[in-house]
């Protein structure tokens, strides 16, 4: 009668241990409850569960395996062995144990819910939403099934049926704080960015203390192009986390899109400091996104450079680039036209040359090429440069104005006339155009349609002096 009677005073004193989070003395008294009952399956249970807040999940398989080996259909331990499992990783070895509890009872929520969690965890996306579905028809209210199943949706990309299920959430429960940053993310992702900013303000009204919630609104506000906004909310969270090197990069991009080049070029300096200072150590994956994030801090500074003239420092950052990526065309090309600003014609031509080798169809490049090979008077040069290009893209209006000002050198007029003819069809505005085609008609003496096109030149751009001196000419001519 005694043992009975201590076995009752232990257990009851390890249930209000473990309501008041005391769960180490609550597995304690429950200990004590098996020293005197080895085979009291609640005592087991309530053991496996104190040693699961404690996050001793192999300690708590033993107590519910124990409990399966005295009860083997007994759903509550089937299923917390199972959450167990998850928490260990053991996945694949979870789901035999919520099968079996569901064998048991199909409607089990807890076997259900805690089964789609195990099976998005191996990436079997389809089987974790039917499973939360089958949840969410016996607990329509169950507000974080919805809120789970959109994360897994956003898994598979189905960002308009993430967003119906955190809706469906919020509905339930307005102040579901991760429902209202998830929708954001997943409006983001489908360019609703005004959607999002109004998701994130009401999640930054319950957080005003998550910086996260700042970059994403701020990342919103930047894509409506909204770029004081945005820098004001990057201003917000690189203050809550200075080490969040995305806030310090998107101001610095914001800052150069409103043109304030010297700050921009001060927030990528920084960024790129902190880079420094991160380095990863043997993890392959973290060596392949600092390298990413070094890229584009060192991208975005170098085109700041660009845009202050400070060519010098640009093809420094891009030097860095190409060293990590040295097959990099986009950077190639930068570079080269960065060389070709200081007059490098020949270092220009080897940075496009390599981007041409790397992609022999990169008009671009044989362009940026031609146009260097002008600059050192190798007409033949640029005319092979634009032809191949031409071949490509027959209506590619640089190269028909670039060959045809190389015609125009060579004293081939009517050659000249012919391309820039088509270089001006395709784009009215190209003032250069009319004037070589105004000086090539002019020398074949046809100086009415030479007047016609150096006024036409002249209405584009009236400040080249040029162009008025040689209508001028024609017109004497006549």
């Amino acid at each position: 009668m005694n043992n009975n009677k201590d076995e009752q005073i232990y257990l009851d004193e390890g249930k209000r241990k473990y309501k008041s989070a005391d769960y180490q003395g609550a597995i304690e008294d429950f200990s004590k409850v098996l020293e005197i009952d080895s085979k009291n399956i609640y005592a087991l249970g309530c053991r496996g569960d104190a040693k699961t807040a404690l996050e001793d999940y192999q300690g708590a398989i033993e107590d519910f395996s124990k409990v399966l080996e005295i009860d083997p259909k007994n759903i509550y331990a089937l299923v917390w062995r199972g959450n167990a499992n998850n928490k260990l990783k053991n996945h694949e070895v979870a789901i035999k144990d919520f099968s079996m509890a569901l064998e048991i009872d199909p409607k089990d929520c807890d076997a259900l819910y805690l089964r789609s969690h195990a099976k998005n965890k191996i990436l079997d996306y389809e089987g974790a939403i039917e499973d939360c579905s089958k949840v969410l028809e016996i607990k329509p209210e169950f507000f974080n099934g919805y809120g789970f199943r959109g994360d897994i949706k956003i898994s598979l990309d189905d960002f308009e049926g993430a967003i119906q299920d955190y809706s469906k959430a919020l509905e339930i429960n307005p102040e579901y704080y991760v429902g209202l940053t998830q929708r954001g993310y997943s409006k983001i992702k489908i360019k609703d960015y005004g959607g999002a900013i109004e998701d994130y303000s009401q999640a930054i009204d319950l957080d005003k203390n998550s910086s996260i919630n700042y970059f994403n609104r701020g990342i919103s506000k930047k894509y409506l192009n909204d770029f004081e906004g945005a820098i004001d909310d990057f201003d917000k969270a690189i203050i809550l986390n200075p080490s969040y090197l995305k806030s310090l990069v998107s101001r610095g991009e914001s800052k150069a899109l409103l043109n304030n080049y010297e700050d921009a070029i001060d927030d990528f300096s920084k960024a790129l400091e902190f880079i420094a200072k991160n380095l990863p150590l043997n993890n392959s994956y973290a060596k392949a996104a600092h390298n990413e994030d070094k890229y584009r801090v060192l991208t975005n500074r170098g085109d700041a450079k660009i845009a202050l003239n400070d060519h010098k420092g640009a093809i420094q950052d891009f030097s860095m680039i190409l060293e990590m990526y040295s097959i990099d065309t986009s950077t190639l090309k930068k570079r080269g036209r960065a060389k070709s600003s200081l007059n490098d014609q020949e270092g220009a031509i080897q940075d496009f040359s390599k981007a041409i080798k790397i992609n022999p169809e990169d008009i671009y490049a044989l362009f940026c090429r031609g146009h260097s090979q002008l600059a050192l008077n190798n007409l033949k040069g640029v005319i092979d440069d634009c032809d191949q290009a031409l071949v490509i893209k027959p209506n590619y209006q640089a190269c028909l104005g670039l060959r045809g000002m190389a015609k125009y050198y060579l004293e081939d007029f009517q050659g000249a006339i012919e391309d820039l003819n088509k270089a001006i069809e395709i784009d009215k505005t190209d003032w250069v155009s009319y004037f070589l085609r105004g000086r090539s008609k002019a020398i074949l003496k046809k100086y009415q349609d030479a007047i016609e096109d150096f006024s036409s030149a002249i209405k584009i751009n009236p400040n080249y002096l040029e162009s008025i001196i040689y209508r001028g000419v024609a017109r004497y001519s006549l």
